[in-house]
């Protein structure tokens, strides 16, 4: 029985061992994938790449997911796929696979980004990898402006300089500069934003947010104010910043005065502008400089104010079109002639923001019961007509009346009273005639009427007249003292009136002496009886005398009547009227033939020695009216490069320690004279103090030097900008009376490097060459502004 089972153990192996060889060889061993790990990271960066490396067993494949594709991807090769394969070289052997996965820099806020990574082997698939690459973290820090001591902290270019902690509240503040509260603040964000904030809030938001971005938040409100600014995110409108924000209230307005001097008028300070009370007031009272009854006030506000007036006040603003008004504004308040009252009077002046009253002053108004003044048209100090009763004007002698106005009322008045040898003659001569225009009834209390003045032709003797402006019914005896005189104090209320006899002389000179003189212009009466028996026979003989060929600017002549033709001759007595290369000529101005002037040597180069020459005048019938002798004498009048103060600048020089000097050596002298041109230095110690400089009537023009200040500099309250070049001329120099023109200097940015010389700190230089007709360089005057001490 042991054998037995021995034997069928063995016939089983041995079958089992048979069938084993009988297999095909697919079936003797089969292969199964071997799947990695899962690796994981949810912290991808944007815009890297992913190294990703697995062991395989079999013929692979891995693939990302191709609706993700644009943010994570498969780098063959520099190709962007969603699916890479491979072979092993021995199935069932491990080998080692190296794939890089791509991720986009592409940012994104509120979203995350994740990616799933399958490998497939023998028909399975697991993901092997997974990643995220998270949303964009929103950033945002806000910083308000540095305050110190009330004022906003700026840097050297001028921007505001910004606290180092970031801010959580903010009170705006009052920007003298900007005429608001305000507060500008920076904020830096990595994402666009937008602002969401309280209604009496004002601010700009920029087009562009995402970065560095400054605001300035404004507010004018009446009430003191309390809000929140919330900066939200522009496409979630989520809340990424909160700040408290308060603003004062802005009803606030400071009115300051005029201050006025013992003798009830206007004062002034030492650089001639109004003098102010230091303190604001509650009330003042206007004053009456000569025509009208004002009061220059400042009024330093913080909201843009709106005012209410007693019916017999006005305000005059400098610019007509003003409209903010908040910050500090200096205006004149003038009273309404139509509404003066006879007696005081006392009202509310009343500021107003958004309806509400901010400030009252009260403003009294003397009666004008006794006001009264006059003024005369066209600038004149007298009145001078030549026998033919015409007026001498600027322009020679025309038909026209002397012309005045009267301000005052009902009982003012205007008399004409006939002078001789500085005595009273007779009230109202017949030769004068004196219309004064009608009060009108129920009208102005106070009325500006105008006067006219009109002598008959005279057929005599020279005569004289005054014209008195009274406040009330002439009475001689206010005006005349017993002899006849005039009493002092009544010259002011008189305008003096001549009127020329029938044997007046034929020509008038326009200028001044003095004019004449500091141009290089004499003219005198000629007594050569030979000129008669050359020319013809006639009374009226001159000598007109040029120093130099500009001089005719100060020649113009007016003539008593009009010349029916002229002629030019030379100094030997030929006839040169047709030569138009004559260095002699006469030009008449008007058309009527009663005006005009002499030139000699304009534009041409003059004579070095003295030449001499002839116009003369003929009446209708061939007869001679004048002869003048025309002498260019450049030996006679030789012209001193003088410039001086004038008497009342010398007063303010002197207080304020400016000072004039003519400099002949030193390195202004070198620096500007160029070894021939005159130069004077002019310095200031004092900004925005306008002096007023004599100089000689051969300038004409004037440029300014190049490398010196233009806009903090003034010839006559021209202003200079960039637009002119540096050697521009900048058209004529005006003088005024005294031949003068003022300058004035303030002070500007930057302290610049004028040549050679040395400049100290607060030191400021601008050049201006005073030129003549021919742009020749009549002197140099270099202007100094030194604060340093």
């Amino acid at each position: 029985m042991k054998n037995i089972f021995k034997s069928l153990a063995a016939l089983f192996l041995g079958c089992a061992m048979f069938a084993v060889s009988c297999q095909k060889p697919e079936e003797q061993q089969k292969v199964t994938p071997e799947f990695p790990s899962v690796v994981e990271d949810f912290a991808v960066a944007p815009g890297s790449t992913i190294t990703l490396t697995f062991n395989v067993n079999m013929d692979w494949s891995l693939s990302v997911s191709d609706s993700n594709i644009r943010w994570f991807w498969i780098d063959d090769n520099s190709i962007k796929v969603d699916k890479v394969s491979g072979k092993v070289a021995q199935e069932g052997t491990s080998e080692a696979v190296t794939v890089k996965i791509g991720v986009s820099d592409t940012e994104e806020f509120d979203q995350n980004r994740t990616c799933d990574v399958t490998l497939t082997m023998g028909g399975e698939s697991k993901v092997i990898a997974k990643y995220m690459r998270p949303a964009k973290e929103r950033t945002m820090t806000v910083f308000a402006a540095k305050v110190e001591n009330g004022t906003f902290v700026l840097d050297e270019e001028g921007g505001y300089v910004y606290e180092e902690a970031q801010v959580s509240e903010i009170d705006l503040i009052w920007s003298p500069e900007n005429a608001d509260f305000r507060m500008p603040v920076k904020v830096t964000a990595n994402c666009d934003w937008t602002v969401a904030a309280p209604s009496w809030l004002d601010f700009q938001e920029p087009d562009k947010t995402d970065g560095i971005v400054e605001l300035v938040f404004s507010a004018a409100s009446f009430e003191a104010v309390t809000g929140k600014i919330a900066f939200k995110t522009k496409d979630s409108d989520a809340v990424m910043k909160e700040i408290q924000v308060s603003a004062p209230s802005c009803a606030v307005v400071d009115l300051y005065a005029v201050q006025v001097d013992e003798n009830g008028e206007l004062a002034f300070n030492d650089e001639g502008d109004y003098l102010y009370t230091e303190e604001p007031v509650d009330a003042f009272t206007l004053v009456w400089p000569g025509q009208d009854y004002r009061m220059p006030v400042k009024v330093d506000a913080k909201c843009n104010w709106e005012i209410e007036l007693p019916n017999w006040l006005t305000a005059r603003y400098a610019d007509e079109t003003v409209l903010e008004r908040a910050g500090v504004l200096e205006f004149t308040f003038l009273g309404d002639p139509r509404y003066y009252p006879l007696e005081d009077a006392t009202a509310d002046i009343v500021f107003k923001y958004d309806g509400k009253t901010v400030k009252t002053v009260a403003v009294t108004i003397p009666g004008i019961k006794d006001k009264f003044s006059y003024g005369v048209d066209m600038n004149m100090t007298a009145w001078e007509f030549n026998a033919g009763a015409e007026l001498l004007t600027t322009i020679g002698y025309q038909a026209i009346p002397a012309s005045a106005w009267m301000f005052g009322t009902e009982d003012a008045c205007v008399m004409a009273v006939e002078m001789k040898d500085g005595k009273r003659v007779a009230d109202a001569p017949q030769w004068l005639k004196v219309e004064v225009q009608a009060f009108v009834d129920g009208e102005d209390v106070l009325q500006r009427r105008t006067v006219s003045v009109t002598p008959s032709a005279n057929d005599g003797a020279q005569r004289e007249a005054y014209v008195i402006f009274c406040d009330k019914a002439y009475d001689q005896a206010d005006y005349f003292n017993t002899d006849g005189s005039v009493k002092e104090d009544k010259k002011k209320f008189m305008v003096n009136l001549l009127q020329h006899g029938s044997d007046m002389d034929y020509i008038t000179m326009l200028a001044s002496e003095s004019e004449m003189a500091s141009a290089g212009v004499t003219f005198e009466v000629n007594s050569n009886p030979r000129l008669e028996g050359y020319f013809g026979a006639t009374k009226y003989k001159y000598t007109l005398t040029y120093s130099n060929q500009y001089a005719r600017d100060k020649g113009y002549m007016s003539l008593a009547k009009p010349y029916a033709s002229y002629k030019v001759f030379d100094g030997v007595r030929k006839d040169q009227t047709a030569n138009a290369d004559f260095w002699l000529k006469f030009t008449s101005d008007a058309e009527d033939r009663k005006s005009g002037v002499v030139d000699m040597y304009l534009d041409m180069t003059p004579s070095e020695t003295k030449t001499s020459g002839y116009v003369v005048f003929y009446a209708e019938d061939g007869s001679t009216l004048a002869i003048v002798e025309c002498v260019f004498d450049p030996v006679v009048v030789v012209e001193t490069v003088v410039v001086e103060f004038t008497e009342q600048s010398a007063q303010y020089a002197q207080m304020t320690g400016a000072t004039l000097e003519h400099v002949t050596s030193g390195p202004i002298y070198d620096q500007f004279s160029e070894g021939m041109h005159t130069v004077y230095h002019l310095t200031y110690r004092m900004e925005g103090m306008p002096l007023k400089v004599k100089i000689p009537g051969s300038v004409k023009k004037h440029n300014v030097n190049p490398y010196s200040y233009r806009t903090f500099f003034k010839v006559n309250n021209l202003v200079y900008d960039e637009y002119f070049g540096p050697n521009d001329l900048l058209g004529e120099v005006e003088t005024d009376g005294e031949g003068a023109v003022e300058i004035y200097m303030n002070r500007p940015d930057t302290q610049v490097q004028i040549g050679n010389i040395e400049m100290k700190e607060n030191t400021y230089m601008s050049v201006i060459n005073f030129v003549d007709k021919a742009d020749g360089i009549v002197f140099v005057l270099v202007c100094t502004l030194d604060l340093s001490e």
